[in-house]
Formats: C-alpha cells, sequence, structure tokens
C-alpha cells in the first residue's frame, strides 16, 4: 500500500508539472502569435496603402509612388529636411528606423526589428520590401529607395519613369560596375547605387521577393545593402534600364553636385569612381539638365534646392553668354 501511495504522489507530482509547462507554452505561444501579429499589422502606418489611381482630371491614371526612406535616430534634422522639402510630392514615404530608436511620432515611420547600423541597412531594405508586398499588394506603381541625405526631383522622376510599364519589371538608377573590386563574383550585371536612390517597380517587388529573396540570392542583413539587393534583383531576372538621359549625361548621382561639378577626368589624384558603369561626363557638364538625384545633401542644402528648384526664377536677357543678367 505504502510503494502504491508513493507511486500516486509521483505521478500526481509530474501530472502537475506537465500541466504547468504546457500552460505556460500555450501562453508563451499566445504571446508570441499576437506580437508577431500586432507587429504584422502595425508595422505600417493607418492608411499607407491607399492611394488613389486617378490623376486630379479623373481622365488618366496616376503614376503611384513610395518613397523608402532609410534614417536613424542621429538624423532628426535629416529626417525633417526631407520631409518638408522633396518628399512632400511622394504619394506616399516610409522613413525607415530600427525598432532600437526612439523617433518622433510621425505618420510616416516604422520600426523594424534590426539592429541600428550601417551593417544592417541589407535587413531594414529586405524587411520594408517584404512588408510593402504583403501589405500594400500593387497599391503602388513604383518604390523608391534612397538615404536621408539624398534630395530627389520627384518631377523629373515622373517623367522618367511615364514610358515605362509598371507590370513589366524594371530596376533604374546609377548604374555600378561589378568588376571592380570584390564584387565581381556577385552581381554580373553590375547593381544600382544605394546613396543615389534606386527604383523599382511593382512587377520587379513581386519578383525580387518570390524569386529573389525566396532562393536566398542575397543575404538576409548584413553585406553592402545596394549590392545585396542587385544580387536578388538579378537572380529575379529584372532587367536594369538606363539613366543616361538624350546627351548621355548622368541623372542619378551617387556623389553631391559640388563633387559631380568640380571633378574633372584628367586631375590624377580625383579621378571618377572606377566602379561607375555609366559613361557619362564629368565636371562642368556632368549633370543632366533634368536631374533626378542627388547624394550626400546636407538638411540646409536640402531647403536650398528646394527654393532654387521651384521658386527661383531667372530673368534672361540678350546678353546670356556674357554672364550678366
Amino acid at each position: 500500500m505504502l510503494v502504491v501511495k508513493l507511486l500516486s504522489i509521483r505521478y500526481f507530482r509530474i501530472a502537475i508539472i506537465f500541466t504547468v509547462a504546457v500552460l505556460v507554452y500555450i501562453v508563451l505561444s499566445f504571446w508570441e502569435f499576437n506580437t508577431v501579429k500586432k507587429e504584422l499589422k502595425t508595422i505600417l502606418p493607418v492608411g499607407m496603402c491607399s492611394v488613389t489611381r486617378q490623376s486630379p482630371t479623373k481622365t488618366i491614371h496616376r503614376m503611384r509612388i513610395l518613397c523608402i526612406i532609410l534614417t536613424s535616430g542621429e538624423s532628426q534634422d535629416k529626417m525633417n529636411a526631407v520631409n518638408g522639402t522633396w518628399s512632400k510630392r511622394c504619394d506616399k514615404k516610409l522613413f525607415v528606423y530600427s525598432s532600437a530608436i526612439e523617433s518622433p511620432l510621425s505618420p510616416y515611420t516604422i520600426h523594424l526589428p534590426v539592429p541600428e547600423s550601417y551593417e544592417h541597412l541589407t535587413g531594414k531594405v529586405r524587411k520594408t520590401l517584404e512588408f510593402v508586398y504583403q501589405q500594400c499588394n500593387d497599391s503602388f506603381d513604383w518604390i523608391l529607395k534612397c538615404d536621408d541625405d539624398t534630395f530627389i526631383v520627384m518631377d523629373n522622376l515622373r517623367h522618367m519613369l511615364a514610358g515605362l510599364d509598371p507590370q513589366k519589371p524594371a530596376y533604374l538608377g546609377f548604374r555600378l560596375n561589378p568588376a571592380f573590386g570584390k564584387y565581381d563574383e556577385y552581381v554580373p550585371r553590375g547593381y544600382m547605387s544605394g546613396g543615389a536612390g534606386y527604383v523599382i517597380n511593382s512587377r520587379a517587388l513581386h519578383d525580387v521577393v518570390n524569386t529573389g529573396f525566396k532562393r536566398g540570392a542575397c543575404r538576409e542583413d548584413g553585406g553592402d545593402e545596394d549590392v545585396e539587393m542587385g544580387k536578388c534583383l538579378d537572380a529575379a531576372g529584372v532587367p536594369m534600364h538606363s539613366t543616361l538621359d538624350s546627351e548621355g549625361k548622368e541623372t542619378f548621382h551617387l556623389q553631391s553636385l559640388h563633387y559631380h561639378l568640380t571633378l574633372k577626368n584628367e586631375t590624377v589624384l580625383q579621378q571618377p569612381p572606377k566602379d561607375a558603369l555609366n559613361s557619362g561626363p564629368w565636371g562642368e557638364k556632368c549633370c543632366s539638365n533634368y536631374p533626378v538625384s542627388f547624394h550626400y545633401v546636407k538638411p540646409v542644402e536640402m531647403y536650398m534646392f528646394e527654393y532654387l528648384l521651384y521658386n527661383a526664377s531667372v530673368h534672361m536677357s540678350d546678353n546670356r553668354d556674357s554672364g550678366h543678367l
């Protein structure tokens, strides 16, 4: 009897432990499920995917562009400058932070479960593209990715994209050469500079998520973001389109305007980047009359660009060549 009683007590304790373990597992699973569910629901701001497709005249379809802008907790001035200047012309915009950063409350910010550092930009971009694809489906015709020190002339970008079908995959930007340095074996066709900004359309987004990402053609995080995205877009078969204008000049610029204008091809110590695949000129005749982007733009310069492009006018006279107004 004593043995039976002891066994009964032992089994009873085991049953209690097992029951508690099951309950803990259920509670933790439920918490994790709801956390993920909540994250999936709130990762994009409310109304982010609600974009009208008709133009104000209601006679033609309007091009819908989402601007994805990578930023950080140390870049409040940059975010304010971008928010107050060129990004006003995006249909929707997202300032992408890591979850470790406390950003100001804004309907345009998202926080991703990615550490905050340059080494994790790939993770930021991949997760943002995945969430946009999952939650917005085909709400946007084009997606622009750039940094918070990039100035985009949205009107010129729209003009460039106007002749392209968003349902035929396309990838545009300042094209860099894979034959330079360590990237030779990874992106045979080259890739677009992340700092100059690059654009993909809705079909390219579908292809890179469902083919490039799922095949593991590029890293989930780490490496150089623009190189990794180039690898996955290449694996997905997304074609590149030239962004040189009719005169062979650059429209996307991976450096500052001052750098492009003052760099001379014959300069010994400062040659144009050897990894630049586009063959546009450098120096005074470097840039298109219809530029799309410039990189390394300081916050104060954002407002200067905005004023000069959209507010300033010049009274031209017959003495144009003399340099006098």
